[in-house]
């Protein structure tokens, strides 16, 4: 059953690729505690990259239920982009790469990136015959709910993980949203309450960073550009989680 999947995943992500350098992956399938899946990246890119996917996935698979297939498209994006990324700066050496100063830059645009990627396939597989009216009550009553407590969960309960991890998720998720309701969602009117009062004056850079390279960032420069508003950003987290302590 999951081989079909994995098939009719690649054979979209195929497609909305057409244009890029196909990349050799190879899948594995097994237990994994908290993740859904996750790339397994060799030391140079004339070796496969092997994408794992958690059995638990697998396991809550039902025909109408698209996580496991939102799972591959994602980590397929992640490794599309580490590929690409590692050819063009560090001459296909990995190791090279994930040792460097920028990866952490390179990172979270890497989850923005696959997180969008993978909930715009999502949406279109689960949303396919739904009116938009339809479509946005559920936003608004269900998801953006669901998403707010998640995020605030992460906030709350935090214990010394990369809250930018999750920042980026939601933002790539509240761009989805933006780019389908334009009417109905702008000027960051559903931003989370508690990303705002965190995130603070970097939040408008790094969401219009983010906007404005949905495609991977061209040039060291805006690799720069976007280590500087990383930095600024966890400080102002930093600052926030240091209050509510005190």
């Amino acid at each position: 059953m999951i081989e079909k999947v994995i098939d009719k995943v690649l054979e979209q992500f195929c497609k909305d690729n057409i244009e890029n350098e196909k990349i050799k992956v190879e899948f594995e399938i097994k237990n994994i505690e908290k993740l859904n899946g996750y790339i397994d990246v060799p030391n140079n890119i004339s070796l496969p990259i092997k994408i794992v996917i958690g059995q638990n996935v697998i396991n809550q698979y039902v025909e109408k239920d698209y996580q496991v297939f939102c799972t591959i498209y994602h980590e397929l994006v992640h490794a599309w982009d580490y590929y690409n990324y590692c050819k063009k700066y560090y001459d296909g050496d990995y190791i090279l790469m994930k040792n460097n100063n920028n990866f952490q830059a390179f990172y979270l645009w890497s989850e923005f990136n696959a997180k969008r990627r993978s909930y715009i396939y999502y949406r279109d597989l689960l949303q396919q015959k739904v009116s938009r009216s339809i479509q946005f009550d559920a936003l608004i009553n269900k998801e953006i709910p669901y998403i707010n407590e998640n995020i605030n969960y992460e906030i709350e309960n935090y214990n010394g993980g990369d809250l930018l991890y999750y920042i980026v998720h939601y933002l790539a998720r509240y761009m989805v949203w933006e780019e389908i309701f334009l009417n109905q969602i702008n000027n960051y009117s559903y931003i989370n309450e508690n990303v705002k009062i965190m995130l603070g004056n970097s939040l408008k850079p790094l969401y219009e960073f983010l906007k404005k390279n949905k495609n991977m960032p061209s040039n060291s420069e805006d690799w720069d550009n976007f280590n500087k508003i990383i930095t600024e950003s966890n400080l102002n987290i930093t600052i926030y989680l240091a209050q509510k302590i005190n």
